[in-house]
């Protein structure tokens, strides 16, 4: 487990204290950031279903090529 510092004002601290009676910061800290590192894990999960929904909508409205057509354009010189 790693130890962090962290300054806390002393105004913020005595209104922790009243909103979460018996509950020290280093367990709100953790619950916290565990919320934090969940959420930003999602963000980062959607987002990359996102692009994945824009490769598909791409491949879907572009016309696709035979076989026979690819080695007209070869012959053509064209890659």
């Amino acid at each position: 487990m790693t130890i962090m510092h962290i300054a806390i004002p002393d105004d913020l601290k005595d209104a922790f204290e009243k909103a979460y009676p018996g509950e020290t910061i280093e367990q709100a800290v953790e619950r916290l950031l565990r919320a934090e590192v969940a959420k930003r894990q999602q963000m980062s999960h959607s987002d990359s279903a996102s692009l994945v929904e824009q490769f598909r909508r791409i491949r879907e409205q572009t016309p696709s090529t035979s076989d026979e057509e690819i080695r007209a354009l070869r012959e053509e010189g064209r890659p």
